[in-house]
């Protein structure tokens, strides 16, 4: 697994995409959207991560972590 090297600045565009994320009905939680918007408006479409929460969003996917 690569770590990214690159944190990226959370805008405006980010917590308006992430919003949209929590209203689609999608169960995704406030945070996991906020990551989620993030990665997607950089073009980041795969995160490490234990937390299932991202499986309900279907622009990610989610390398599970043993």
């Amino acid at each position: 697994v690569e770590v990214c090297s690159v944190v990226y600045p959370v805008t405006l565009a980010d917590s308006d995409r992430a919003k949209e994320l929590v209203c689609s009905g999608s169960g995704v939680g406030v945070r996991d959207a906020m990551h989620a918007a993030v990665m997607l408006n950089n073009e980041v479409g795969l995160v490490a991560s234990f937390d299932r929460g991202f499986d309900r969003l279907s622009q990610i996917k989610r390398l599970d972590l043993p």
